[in-house]
């Protein structure tokens, strides 16, 4: 059995396009709850494609969620309140998301500050960092699959390095607007499959 690990830049959906511009503006639970339900389906799609054997979907959600002094945003609150509310399976796939609050090689320590609320305007912090990293880790893990969610040629060296360590691949979802990247050539090199929404 293999698991798909979908490391989604939550802050960035509208810009990658995998999102409606109008969901990701969302004020409600409701609204979030759409927006949820519209990654997973293009999450389980992807996760699918990649490799008919997945049976195991884990959506992590990065983004700016905490603040300086461990509170949750806003934004975390709505979207943490929806998760409970998503399919847990989609076909054959067993889906899971959550967001991500903790590093895997440090559980038990919430990293603070991944929004600076005294930053005018507020703004995310170390999400790229916290996705290579994770990239990494859940790459050498055997039968998984990754799926990075980002138009962020920041994480191009992370793809590398996933592409690297991993024994099942690697899959960047980007916007139909992003369809050819500075490093394609390197990244398919190495397997990466581009997937444009």
């Amino acid at each position: 059995m293999k698991t798909a690990v979908a490391l989604v830049d939550f802050d960035n959906l509208e810009v990658a396009g995998i999102i409606p511009a109008k969901w990701t503006r969302y004020s409600s639970s409701s609204d979030a709850l759409v927006l949820l339900q519209l990654l997973c389906e293009h999450l389980a799609a992807a996760a699918q494609n990649q490799s008919a054997l997945t049976r195991e979907l884990r959506i992590r959600l990065y983004g700016g969620w905490v603040d300086e002094i461990s509170l949750l945003s806003r934004k975390a609150e709505l979207v943490r309140s929806q998760i409970r509310f998503l399919p847990q399976r989609f076909g054959s796939l067993r889906l899971y998301s959550q967001l991500v609050l903790v590093s895997p090689y440090a559980p038990r320590h919430r990293l603070l500050g991944t929004v600076r609320l005294q930053s005018k305007p507020p703004r995310q912090k170390m999400v790229d960092g916290m996705m290579t990293c994770d990239a990494i880790y859940f790459s050498g893990l055997p039968d998984h699959n990754i799926i990075l969610v980002s138009d962020d040629e920041d994480l191009v060296p992370a793809c590398l390095a996933a592409a690297f360590r991993s024994d099942c691949g690697v899959s960047v979802c980007r916007s139909t607007s992003h369809r050819s990247g500075l490093n394609d050539r390197a990244l398919r090199s190495q397997g990466v499959a581009l997937v444009a929404y």
